[in-house]
């Protein structure tokens, strides 16, 4: 917020409103309140910076963060360096802490009272309770995306292909092999699972994972190639999908394209 002194200081010899510049740039320092003062012609300009911050409800103990955090029925869950953390949503104190003996990377998916993950050595299912592991390290390593759950079943996306799994035991499914590459979360939309990976938008069966269409991307201007998927989003038989060159709308039914935008 910035006031002007009164029209009185007009009357002040300049040396003198100098002085009075700073003994309330000084008087500031002191108080703690951060003015300073300048002078703006015949005016001493008295500034003070923005408001500070209001204070942090809480700030949970859970180092290296790489993705966002889902909260359910009162709680916080949270990836982190070598496990998945839960926390009070209100308090932030911690409820449990699951080492997973790997760096967890994608954010959680919470279903059934059961929280589902992947990191760098596969995919791992905790009880949303008590954070004991269900089942973990199945199917090929580095899982940098969020799995979806659709009908007792996990879908997940992999650098090397998609993977279903019985969402209970773990087992399984289908394995689908697609183009390497990094990806994006997969969405299921009607008996269908869609996702980005490597140069590639997939539209696979949900149930026997039988490809139903591929949609080559355009690459980029150095690799030629499509490196990086957001999740998409299914509306009104229309899939969206973002990459690193741009934004794709495909019909659901056959995967062409109805619009690409850079």
């Amino acid at each position: 917020m910035t006031s002007l002194l009164p029209s009185p200081v007009r009357a002040i010899p300049r040396r003198a409103r100098k002085a009075l510049a700073l003994l309330v740039f000084m008087a500031g320092i002191a108080a703690g309140t951060g003015l300073y003062a300048g002078l703006d012609g015949y005016y001493v300009r008295v500034v003070s910076p923005r408001p500070p911050a209001p204070p942090a409800d809480w700030v949970g103990g859970v180092s290296s963060v790489w993705s966002s955090p889902v909260i359910a029925d009162g709680t916080v869950y949270v990836n982190g360096q070598g496990g998945v953390y839960a926390l009070n949503a209100a308090t932030g104190e911690s409820r449990w802490t699951s080492n997973t003996h790997t760096d967890v990377l994608s954010s959680p998916v919470v279903a059934g009272g059961t929280v589902y993950i992947g990191g760098e050595e596969g995919i791992f299912a905790l009880n949303a309770r008590t954070g004991h592991i269900r089942w973990g390290g199945v199917g090929l390593p580095d899982f940098f995306s969020s799995p979806a759950v659709a009908d007792g079943i996990v879908y997940v996306n992999g650098v090397a292909g998609m993977l279903a799994l019985n969402a209970v035991t773990g087992q399984i499914l289908w394995e689908e092999v697609t183009t390497a590459g990094d990806n994006g979360s997969p969405v299921v939309a009607d008996g269908t699972v869609y996702a980005g990976t490597g140069d590639r938008i997939y539209a696979l069966d949900a149930e026997t994972g039988q490809l139903r269409w591929a949609y080559p991307t355009s690459g980029d201007e150095f690799s030629g190639s499509t490196s990086e998927f957001s999740g998409p989003v299914v509306d009104h038989g229309t899939l969206y999908i973002g990459t690193d060159v741009g934004v794709y709308a495909l019909s659901t039914d056959h995967g062409h394209a109805g619009s690409h935008r850079r």
